[in-house]
């Protein structure tokens, strides 16, 4: 893409701008880069003095791995200041150079930190708490650098509010490969939960060059307003979280609510005046937009033009809300603003509630878990509760947070009607958040599908489950170790036999310890419903699972495979099948209250389980099959 002149640009910002926007100016660069200091090449001032030259690239900061520095130059000095005298000799009123280091704790994550006085690394600091400590004890901006599972989410993006004050950007892109594709659904995902838990955070893109292309590696920049290229005012805007992050170095953004530029945070309004303005070169159009909230995707818009508006008055009723803006190019680079954020003054905010489970039917038991933050300077004493849309109390409890704290909660309540499918959570008087409950029919049936035992065709169960899920009912998987409490409210178990999947024969066993609670749960009500299949097992496997039956006082066991290929026996469609001692294809017996079915093949697999239409429907009720879309 065509490179626009720095004088273009700085007209175009001018032309664009409104209130919000005036007394500043729009700079590109890169905040996350390396050089000899630690495992990257040259030295910071061949870095700075690099990317000087390279178009759109207004600041570089040089970030080398802290660790590297226990170790001096030749002549003596310390890394970390000679990169700071090299920096300030490497600024100019068009070119501003920023001294940083990276604290790389793979785990935990990696972290810059920018022109601090001095520096600490993983083994001065060797975990969040104590590194969040030193970022608070030196008062210096730090960004999260490139969250994804590889090096570290920082802990699930724990809440720290002493950390937030400093903690003020995250990298949603990394990367110095040419092709410039930095921005990956992975961190963009991370962004959004951080964002959820409560933490407020500039939007940036990063390079993290290891080579000598500081800038030149691809057009992915950081995008920051401000006043000036002055290394106080760059810093003073990083703080306030004035960026964007771009895969495209020229494109201008217009983010504001309410008369004030992204990374602001609003208080006590009732409404927000959201404005964005997307500005391309006529050779570059934008093809879509899309405006999150902390709900997920608020509004979406197709684009074909290279200029795009939108202005929306959105009433805010809840007292912590934020809302950013993604865009899409027709050319596949991406750009993420940093939110604006509508906060109730109260200081007391509730974050990023989730419900489990989710899907239930009435006379079931949910619990709701959340974090609450007090991030007065004083302890608070305020109480939380759980309503219903017509107000009725679900559940509550009272809480004191100490100041500039959080606390995790958790409360349970009982679905007592379709009524309470909306939860809203109040702290003291004001709405913190709404979340949807689904509520089923109390006829419905919760199904239990083992996958603990690599049982057979464990990962082709899309249609049976699709299908269930769609009647009204709700299907769940029992994964890695089997427990009492996955039998919590179910009705119906599914037990399919191992099948070849998996290395380790102890893993297919059905430990004792497994058939005491699936007899447990037979005794009680429950229907166990066992699949054969027509691949071989061990006789070992086998008999854990014939031991089941004997167990269960039933006068069947399982033989050896008679087929693997699909077979229709007795109006049945098997995928494979073999010999049922005892029975013939199907058995059906009782034990205490409870029910069982064997089968002597799988008719569930999706290879088959659309020729039995007629057997879900006498199982389950189930006259629809719905196939997912793959």
């Amino acid at each position: 893409m065509k490179r626009f002149l720095l004088i273009i640009i700085a007209l175009l910002v001018i032309s664009l701008a409104y209130g919000q926007f005036e007394g500043f100016n729009l700079y590109f660069g890169n905040l996350h880069s390396h050089t000899s200091y630690s495992d990257g090449q040259e030295t910071p001032e061949y870095a700075y003095d690099f990317a000087k030259a390279v178009p759109q690239m207004d600041f570089l900061a040089v970030t080398d791995h802290a660790h590297y520095f226990e170790q001096v130059l030749s002549d003596g000095r310390d890394k970390f200041e000679a990169m700071k005298k090299a920096a300030r000799e490497n600024s100019s009123g068009t070119f501003l150079s920023i001294a940083g280091f990276e604290w790389t704790a793979t785990g935990w994550g990696h972290i810059n930190v920018y022109e601090a006085p001095d520096w600490t690394d993983r083994n001065k600091s060797p975990n969040l708490d104590t590194f969040y400590s030193w970022i608070e004890s030196k008062k210096v901006l730090a960004q999260f650098n490139h969250p994804i599972t590889m090096f570290g989410i920082f802990d699930d993006f724990k809440y720290y509010p002493k950390a937030d004050k400093y903690i003020n950007l995250v990298e949603v892109g990394n990367g110095n490969w040419s092709l410039g594709d930095t921005i990956s659904p992975e961190m963009f995902n991370a962004v959004r939960l951080a964002l959820a838990n409560g933490w407020h955070l500039g939007i940036t893109v990063g390079q993290d060059n290891h080579k000598a292309n500081w800038g030149a590696a691809n057009d992915s920049r950081t995008a920051v307003y401000s006043p000036s290229l002055k290394l106080e005012d760059i810093l003073n805007s990083l703080m306030k979280r004035q960026t964007y992050g771009t895969e495209d170095n020229d494109v201008i953004v217009e983010f504001s609510g309410n008369g004030k530029p992204l990374g602001s945070i609003v208080y006590d309004a009732n409404s927000l005046n959201l404005h964005l303005k997307v500005k391309e070169t006529e050779d570059d159009p934008i093809a879509k937009v899309v405006i999150y909230s902390k709900y997920g995707i608020y509004k979406s818009f197709d684009a074909t033009s290279n200029i795009f508006e939108y202005s929306e008055e959105i009433p805010v009723e809840s007292s912590y809300e934020f809302f950013f803006a993604y865009i899409l190019e027709a050319d596949g680079q991406e750009i993420v603003t940093t939110p604006i954020w509508v906060q109730s003054s109260s200081n007391k905010y509730l974050y990023n509630p989730s419900i489990y489970p989710a899907n239930v039917k009435p006379g079931e038991t949910v619990l709701a878990k959340f974090v609450v933050s007090n991030l007065n300077d004083s302890c608070e004493c305020f109480t939380v509760y759980l309503k219903n849309t017509e107000g009725k109390l679900l559940a509550s409890k009272e809480l004191s947070v100490g100041p500039l704290s959080v606390e995790e909660v958790m409360l349970n309540f009982t679905v007592q009607s379709e009524k309470d499918n909306v939860v809203l959570f109040y702290l003291d008087e004001e709405l913190a958040f709404r979340s949807g409950l689904t509520i089923r029919a109390g006829s419905s049936l919760n199904i239990l599908l083992d996958k603990t035992h690599d049982n057979f065709s464990m990962n082709s169960r899309e249609i049976l489950k699709a299908t269930i899920n769609n009647a009204g009912h709700k299907i769940v998987e029992a994964e890695r170790m089997l427990r009492p409490a996955d039998f919590n409210n179910k009705d119906i178990f599914i037990l399919p036999l191992p099948g070849t999947e998996g290395f380790f024969e102890k893993l297919k066993i059905l430990q004792k310890p497994h058939q005491a609670i699936i007899k447990n749960f037979v005794a009680n009500g429950g229907t166990l419903i066992v699949l054969g299949n027509g691949v071989p097992i061990s006789q070992k496997i086998k008999d854990s699972y014939n031991d089941l039956l004997k167990v269960l006082e039933q006068p069947v066991t399982f033989g050896e495979p008679v087929s693997s290929d699909v077979e229709e026996i007795s109006g049945i469609t098997f995928d494979g099948y073999r010999e049922l001692v005892g029975a013939g294809s199907v058995y059906e017996g009782t034990y205490e209250k409870g029910r069982i079915l064997i089968f002597a093949g799988d008719p569930f697999t999706d290879k088959v389980i659309e020729e039995n239409k007629k057997l879900l429907d006498e199982l389950l009720g189930i006259e629809k099959i719905v196939v997912p879309e793959t």
